[in-house]
């Protein structure tokens, strides 16, 4: 494979002991694009016959128990590991001050640090310091505090949990209450900032618990409904034909409704309790909160969400799909969506989607990015699943969203000197779409971009 190298480490050379002490020589091939990771790794123990270059001693015998101890790698490889890491990041330009996953400077690299010194250097943070969850940029502890406090105050208003003693968590679970973790992001930038604050929960399988699956949307599902705006066959004339100020005009509606999950209740059956965060009044005082709603994190979390959002879909009249249990279909307004989430995307008359839009005012929260449509008043593009739809005169565009792949440019440093960037969006153009331009609208007349073309991703990709 072109720019991937590999090279044997003896682990005996790194740290890896048997149980009673003894080196492990267990030769171990490694593959990486990194030569500086590789250069790090590439140790061999130079004994003769059993004895090890790096202790002098009898290597021990690897099989059995001591084959399966030694399947974890010793501090001392991973700490190797993580200078070459460190070392590529920084020839790459691309190592961040805010990030110090590990910062071992002053420090010799032949010899030997101990886990006790390294540990607080791997987690060296200012513990006053917040940092942004996805990109490590340091954020400003009054905006991340005012941020903490609304989504608390939004906590109390929907009714999260109820707090109980910790005990009752002991009791009813066998278990402690599940941690939490605050994921703090800047949505805007350093001059006009938009600081967000989610308060999430760490709940794991553990071993011999069941696992729990929710339903996911097929990209093709998304696609099958944009086609089926665009195909004549499937809609009444009078609606194909309609005005484009017409009530019965074709729309499509991308509908977000944020914290969904707090829209679908807890089973009592099977309790969840999560620990208090140190902003809530009542943290280090022998209480936790038994949650009302699922919360983002918790195992049940998207099941219960998805139960909750078809059940509401099937009382307003909508059929749930057979292929797809997240597609549904309304015989009588002959409506058309896909749950993904907390997204929908539905495709019906102005006059089916607006009764649409009020069934859901009644039930939820939500916002309404876009409403695509013909209309001078309607929307003509919108963004959904990281893709970007386009109605157009003669059809529909459908492509990966640009901002997605020049975020991915710039963090895999491929920016040009100027900023720019190598990669561009191709589109492919639709022959049915030029073929019936002389329509109100063609026949599934579908778009696709295609980006990341330019820095080599094998076959059709127009998503990232």
């Amino acid at each position: 494979m072109p720019g991937v190298s590999t090279t044997i480490l003896d682990q005996c050379q790194l740290g890896q002991r048997s149980s009673d002490g003894q080196p492990l020589k267990k030769p171990t091939r490694w593959m990486s694009n990194s030569e500086d990771i590789l250069e790090h790794l590439d140790r061999r123990c130079a004994g003769k016959g059993k004895l090890c270059s790096a202790t002098g001693t009898q290597h021990a015998t690897c099989s059995g128990k001591t084959a399966k101890e030694a399947a974890i790698y010793p501090f001392q490889l991973c700490e190797t590991f993580l200078r070459g890491f460190r070392q590529h990041l920084d020839k790459c330009k691309r190592l961040r001050s805010s990030i110090n996953a590990v910062l071992l400077e002053g420090a010799d690299d032949e010899s030997l640090v101990q886990e006790s010194a390294v540990i607080p250097a791997l987690l060296n943070c200012n513990p006053a310091c917040i940092y942004e969850s996805t990109t490590g940029q340091l954020l400003k502890n009054e905006l991340v505090a005012a941020a903490r406090r609304e989504e608390m105050q939004y906590f109390e208003a929907k009714k999260v949990w109820e707090k109980c003693p910790t005990a009752e968590a002991f009791q009813k679970t066998g278990k402690p209450p599940v941690s939490v973790k605050w994921v703090d992001t800047n949505k805007g930038d350093d001059i006009e900032t938009n600081y967000r604050s989610r308060l999430v929960a760490r709940e794991v399988r553990r071993k011999a618990e069941d696992s729990i699956f929710a339903p996911t949307l097929p990209l093709e599902s998304l696609r099958t409904i944009l086609s089926l705006v665009a195909t004549e066959e499937y809609w009444p004339e009078a609606w194909w034909t309609a005005s484009p100020t017409s009530d019965e005009r074709l729309q499509v509606s991308l509908v977000d409704i944020p914290r969904a999950y707090f829209n679908a209740r807890t089973r009592n059956d099977d309790p969840v309790y999560v620990a208090l965060p140190p902003e809530d009044p009542h943290h280090g005082k022998g209480l936790c909160g038994r949650l009302l709603v699922h919360m983002y994190g918790t195992r049940r979390a998207a099941d219960g969400w998805h139960t909750e959002s078809s059940e509401a879909l099937e009382e307003l009249g909508f059929v749930r799909g057979q292929s797809s249990a997240c597609v549904f279909w309304h015989p009588e307004r002959h409506v058309i969506s896909s749950v993904h989430g907390d997204d929908f995307v539905t495709a019906g008359t102005k006059a089916a989607l607006d009764w649409f839009k009020m069934e859901l005012t009644k039930k939820y929260e939500f916002k309404e990015a876009a409403r695509l449509g013909p209309g001078p008043q309607d929307d003509k593009q919108g963004r959904i699943l990281n893709r970007v739809v386009t109605w157009i005169e003669n059809g529909l565009t459908y492509g990966a969203d640009p901002r997605q792949a020049q975020k991915l440019i710039q963090e895999l440093g491929l920016e040009t000197e100027k900023g720019t960037t190598p990669v561009r969006s191709v589109t492919t153009p639709c022959p049915e779409a030029h073929a019936a331009a002389n329509r109100h609208w063609p026949a599934a007349a579908l778009e696709e971009g295609e980006p990341l073309q330019g820095i080599g991703c094998a076959g059709k990709r127009p998503g990232l």
